[in-house]
């Protein structure tokens, strides 16, 4: 028996609205046609080679992806003023990505974020994961989707240049149960928007949480740092960052956010003052 998951990101739609309605507010003039292409992007440690996709829409934006952990290295998006600037944070080349990245742009997975103790009960059998964040697993363990090759091939769609990357997380891989088969599409649309869907299928009961790992700076690279910025967001009624960043219910009631009560917190680099509301 299998089973199917299928979810879709709007990558940080809310905050990409800003730099991509750019180019249709100043007017700038489209190219005749999108377009996807393909070139290499060097060699993993063992020898594996890496291509590198370039997606652009009809406006000139530009999104370029490796299959190298599906990474997305550069996001080039118009300005309020049509001026183009890279907004997501990575490396130059994969040498970089593969010595010391931060999970620059990539996809995480098998399970985004923790999991405390690197454990998970299913169906009443205890599992035991690599614990790469001692004592949690973190993004999927020491060779998580972020450090795998991906097979890639461009796709024909009528919104905009797309790509499709495939991969099977074989039974067991760093602990997690199920031959796990995956596909992740992205997709730059002629209205200027930057869509990752995921599907996967398995063949036993396991736990996924796959997502994307930009680092974003809308002021471009090499401008503005974000060192200092300030944003908020909500969270379920109650919740809290509890001890090794795993999240957990607050006995103190709605809005107490932390530890040591609602303080800013540094995310990414970003000051983030979260809060929490009912319903």
């Amino acid at each position: 028996m299998q089973n199917s998951y299928e979810w879709l990101t709007i990558l940080s739609a809310s905050l990409c609205a800003a730099c991509l309605v750019g180019c249709a507010a100043t007017g700038a003039a489209p190219s005749s046609t999108a377009q996807v292409s393909k070139e290499p992007f060097g060699k993993t440690t063992d020898g594996t080679p890496v291509d590198i996709y370039t997606l652009r829409n009809r406006n000139g934006v530009e999104a370029r992806i490796c299959n190298y952990g599906g990474i997305v290295v550069s996001l080039k998006a118009p300005d309020r003023n049509g001026q183009m600037g890279d907004v997501v944070l990575g490396f130059d080349n994969l040498e970089d990505y593969i010595k010391s990245s931060p999970f620059f742009g990539c996809l995480v997975g098998r399970y985004g974020n923790r999991i405390a103790r690197g454990k998970f009960t299913l169906e009443g059998k205890e599992y035991s994961l690599v614990t790469n964040n001692y004592p949690n697993a973190l993004h999927g363990g020491t060779k998580g989707f972020d450090k795998v090759v991906w097979e890639g091939k461009s796709i024909a769609s009528a919104q905009g240049p797309a790509l499709e990357l495939h991969y099977l997380s074989k039974d067991g891989e760093e602990g997690y149960p199920g031959n796990l088969k995956l596909e992740v599409r992205y997709l730059l649309t002629d209205d200027n928007e930057f869509i990752i869907s995921y599907s996967a299928t398995t063949d036993k009961k396991t736990v996924i949480n796959v997502t994307n790992h930009s680092y974003f700076n809308l002021a471009g690279s090499g401008t503005v740092a974000v060192i200092g910025s300030a944003c908020s967001g909500e969270v379920p009624e109650g919740r809290v960052r509890g001890r090794d960043c795993i999240p957990a219910v607050s006995e103190r009631g709605p809005g107490v956010l932390t530890q040591d009560g609602p303080k800013p917190a540094i995310f990414h680099g970003l000051t983030a003052r979260p809060c929490a509301r009912k319903g």
